[in-house]
């Protein structure tokens, strides 16, 4: 497996069952998970404080979608230089969304643990260079 080097992750995502799949591999993996359902619950735990070395973010959610959340951290300064690894099964133009997000990981549904977890480092290695 890839080396992860981020040790708390924010896991964004409103579907129960997904979440609860992603943290328990995640604390499989010994990192510490902060998590929500949704993209409002996770703007307030950020701004209480919470300091996630990697976002993982769930596009489609009810309420505030990905694209919003994603748009309100990168008009923070505080939270702009969060890396944000974007899970989705959607397919988007890399341009187009490169517009909208900055730079961020793209990680297409479903994936494996290994893509998980390289996804999540290449995020970490982001704000290392």
């Amino acid at each position: 497996m890839t080396h992860i080097g981020a040790k708390v992750v924010m896991v964004i995502e409103d579907d129960d069952d997904t979440r609860h799949s992603l943290v328990e591999l995640l604390e499989s993996w010994e990192l510490v998970i902060l998590h929500a359902r949704d993209a409002e619950a996770a703007l307030r735990m950020l701004r209480e404080g919470c300091e996630p070395a990697v976002i993982l973010l769930d596009l489609m959610m009810p309420g505030m979608s990905g694209w919003e959340f994603r748009g309100a951290l990168m008009s923070d300064s505080t939270f702009a230089r969060i890396p944000i690894v974007v899970m989705t099964a959607l397919w988007i133009e890399p341009e187009s969304a490169k517009k909208r997000m900055g730079d961020v990981i793209w990680l297409p549904k479903p994936f494996r643990p290994e893509a998980l977890a390289d996804a999540i480092a290449r995020a970490q290695s982001m704000i290392e260079s």
